[in-house]
């Protein structure tokens, strides 16, 4: 009978040994998951806070069809980089915004000059304009010292101007904005009643508190500095472009001046003469001063439409 007890108690102790140590086991794997679970999160918040990726193109969260936020869109810049033996001609391209949050992304079709200026333009189609959330843009606009200006004529051709700031502006960068003008002067056209309207594209060169001074003002092209005397601090400096879907008839104001003339008269014939697809040019105007200039592309002689590449 005592054998039978101590026998028993031995099992009892065997037992709740192994108990225990399979309990301490799981405690030590439970420890192990919690410290790897937290270094896989280091690892994702370092990623998501890292704003590029080694080829440009969004990151796809793994196990969903979401893309990670902070990722940075793609553009012809990129392709450019990634190949730069890559052909001027239309792509479609994954853009993602960096505010959006998990933000699904979007095919939009571009035109890529891969050959003017060194290349790496991206030219926007007016459906894709209406498609682009602002940062979705301003993920794709990196090079903020040139705009590469294409112009469809009458006669079938499309030459082209590399527009620069003034070389005593080369420190005031360039601005892109989708339907924005902040810290500029509104284009004649975004204004309401019955004009064009939004959506628009705004090329600006000199903010206003740049150009609301009576002094030389105007804009580079094709390496002739196009100058003009701000004679009333009016602070006009941008070409803007327009979809306008809706049909929308345009401003009747005019300003002549020789800055505008300048502009188009310091065009150049691409030496391929490769055209761009019709579809990528818009209705668009320039304005200068100021004493400067006005022009719409349905005043100027010779001129259907205008289209402007960043990279």
């Amino acid at each position: 009978m005592q054998f039978r007890f101590e026998f028993s108690t031995k099992q009892k102790i065997s037992r709740n040994k192994m108990k225990w140590s399979l309990l301490v086991v799981a405690v030590l794997q439970l420890q192990f998951l919690i410290i790897q679970g937290q270094e896989t999160k280091k690892v994702e918040e370092r990623r998501f806070l890292n704003l590029t990726t080694t080829d440009g193109t969004p990151e796809r969260i793994p196990g969903t069809d979401q893309f990670r936020p902070g990722r940075i869109s793609d553009s012809c810049r990129r392709i450019k980089q990634r190949d730069p033996s890559a052909p001027s001609k239309m792509y479609t391209i994954t853009v993602v915004s960096p505010l959006l949050v998990y933000a699904t992304p979007k095919t939009i079709d571009v035109y890529c000059e891969m050959g003017l200026n060194g290349g790496g333009y991206t030219f926007l189609t007016p459906e894709s304009v209406v498609k682009l959330h602002p940062s979705e843009l301003s993920s794709m606009f990196a090079d903020k010292a040139s705009f590469l200006l294409r112009v469809r004529k009458t006669d079938g051709t499309q030459p082209y101007a590399v527009l620069k700031q003034l070389p005593q502006y080369a420190n005031i960068p360039l601005t892109l904005g989708l339907t924005d003008y902040t810290g500029y002067n509104p284009p004649v056209n975004s204004y309401t009643g019955g004009l064009v309207g939004q959506p628009f594209l705004y090329f600006g060169f000199l903010p206003k508190e740049s150009a609301t001074n009576n002094n030389v003002q105007g804009l580079q092209v094709n390496g002739f500095n196009n100058v003009f005397t701000n004679c009333d601090r009016n602070p006009n400096s941008h070409f803007t472009l327009f979809p306008n879907f809706p049909e929308a008839t345009p401003s009747v104001y005019d300003v002549p001046g020789t800055v505008c003339d300048q502009i188009f008269s310091h065009l150049l014939p691409n030496p391929s003469g490769r055209v761009m697809p019709p579809q990528i040019f818009m209705f668009g105007e320039t304005h200068w001063g100021g004493c400067g200039c006005y022009k719409q592309t349905n005043q100027i002689s010779g001129i259907l439409s205008l289209a402007i590449g960043f990279r």
